[in-house]
């Protein structure tokens, strides 16, 4: 048994790392569904929720809604929870849009959400967002 060939016998072989991609399209909308998303705020709003979903070694790869909810199709990292991201997105975005001041001051997220998973490489359903 001691003659057996064993050709791994001295060599280290690299094993692949496990590569995880996940899309969720995420609904929330404002407080009482209070038209606060305002054209003056819009694009630097998403701009912020981009920043908090990289920061949670996320991306966010595109966003839209209306003046009163949002829509967010978001890459997570295998390391980030989807309802810890959602949690610190409505947070944190919500204490940065209260500094606009003005009615902002009163400015809240409805609490809970909607969202679904969507298969990998989905660009084609970033369109209808």
């Amino acid at each position: 048994m001691h003659n057996m060939r064993r050709p791994w016998r001295g060599r280290i072989y690299a094993m692949a790392q496990t590569l995880v991609s996940a899309y969720f399209h995420v609904v929330f909308s404002t407080k009482n569904r209070f038209d606060f998303i305002t054209a003056e705020i819009e694009e630097e709003l998403y701009a912020y929720i981009g920043g908090v979903v990289r920061a949670l070694g996320g991306k966010l790869v595109t966003a839209g809604g209306t003046a009163n909810h949002v829509h967010l199709l978001i890459s997570i990292s295998k390391n980030c929870l989807l309802p810890d991201l959602i949690g610190a997105i409505k947070r944190d975005s919500s204490k940065w849009i209260k500094t606009k001041g003005g009615m902002f001051m009163k400015f809240g997220w409805q609490d809970g959400i909607q969202h679904s998973r969507w298969a990998t490489h989905s660009c084609r359903s970033s369109r209808s967002i």
